[in-house]
């Protein structure tokens, strides 16, 4: 499903400008706040530099991300299943049947 990767291109969009910060600030001991490891970025790169690696991680996590959120819905639907009777025979009807474990 594209939702899934969507939300994990989402994710990763919001959160690399952060993760960037940290690690320049964990990486260089001349930086003692995280103000200073976003001054230091932003000089050396501007803004692109919060967003070094952003289509390594996409291109990468977009699979991953949509395959997790396609398995968290399928489980999601076969615990429903189990718990009432009336959607398994709606799903029967469908043609969805899950497994017995």
């Amino acid at each position: 499903r594209p939702r899934g990767g969507l939300a994990g291109a989402a994710t990763w969009a919001t959160c690399l400008p952060l993760d960037a910060v940290k690690t320049h600030y964990q990486s260089d001991v001349a930086h003692r706040t995280y103000r200073g490891a976003c001054r230091a970025i932003f000089r050396a790169s501007g803004v692109g530099g919060f967003f070094a690696g952003f289509w390594t991680m996409v291109l990468g996590g977009v699979p991953r991300d949509a395959a997790c959120f396609a398995g968290t819905e399928a489980a999601q639907r076969a615990l429903a299943l189990r718990r009432m009777p009336q959607a398994a025979s709606t799903a029967a009807r469908i043609g969805f049947e899950p497994r017995n474990s």
